[in-house]
């Protein structure tokens, strides 16, 4: 009698396996090996499946970004909407950036985040957790990403639990690098006064205005102090305009 019960109950596990090889999930990832070692290429289904479907709120498109796979997630891209969100509200782009294979081919996922742009991604979308992919990128410590991510426009100053990128980037204290990247480009592009590096907002809302000279903008308080400190730009050292 044990050994039937014993029998029987190993058929049960025997279906229960063979029930999830066609999920997406965790425990056998379509197209992915999980922690059962189950692995089942989607490439011969894409055509014949609901794409939307999604198991534990894991999409074919964030599978596809994950792993890199740039000739699927084309084919996935012609249907589905380019600003997809995964369960816990994370875009394509969110996904590319946290990628735990990034590492290794980091020129193949800015390729990829390329691509999502051209088609139309939102490169300021926000998750569950307020953070844009620029936070992300942030966190995982990547220069080339941000910089990437900084070329193409992504807004530095929404806030994730108060904190900006920025302001993210200066609590990684080993990672001053990052902080001049964002910082750089924030002087660059007039959002922060490259003197006192403070926005018009922490500037009390003064203005920022160009420089008579460069043409760089500055915060009022510090073309005032500047003027009467010695009538010279300090930025180019110019006395012309002050």
């Amino acid at each position: 009698m044990l050994s039937c019960i014993v029998a029987q109950g190993s058929v049960n596990a025997m279906e229960r396996a063979t029930d999830i090889t066609g999920m997406t999930g965790p425990t056998g990832i379509t197209g992915m090996t999980g922690p059962t070692g189950i692995t089942e290429p989607m490439d011969y289904m894409e055509n014949e499946i609901d794409l939307s479907f999604s198991f534990f709120d894991i999409y074919p498109l964030h599978d596809a970004a994950e792993h890199g796979e740039i000739d699927r997630l084309k084919v996935l891209l012609d249907t589905n909407d380019v600003n997809l969100r995964d369960g816990i509200g994370n875009s394509l782009l969110h996904t590319i950036v946290a990628s735990r294979f990034r590492a290794s081919d980091q020129a193949k996922y800015q390729a990829i985040a390329t691509l999502l742009l051209v088609r139309g991604a939102n490169i300021n979308l926000q998750n569950r957790f307020d953070e844009t992919p620029l936070h992300l990128a942030v966190l995982n410590e990547d220069p080339s990403m941000i910089s990437f991510l900084l070329d193409h426009g992504v807004n530095v100053n929404v806030e994730s639990g108060a904190m900006t990128p920025l302001r993210l980037a200066s609590s990684l204290l080993r990672r001053s690098d990052i902080t001049k990247i964002i910082k750089d480009h924030m002087v660059k592009s007039g959002i922060v006064c490259p003197i006192c590096l403070h926005s018009p907002a922490e500037c009390a809302d003064v203005e920022h205005r160009a420089t008579p000279c460069c043409h760089q903008f500055i915060c009022q308080h510090c073309i005032d102090e500047q003027r009467a400190r010695n009538h010279k730009c300090p930025l180019c050292v110019s006395t012309a305009g002050w």
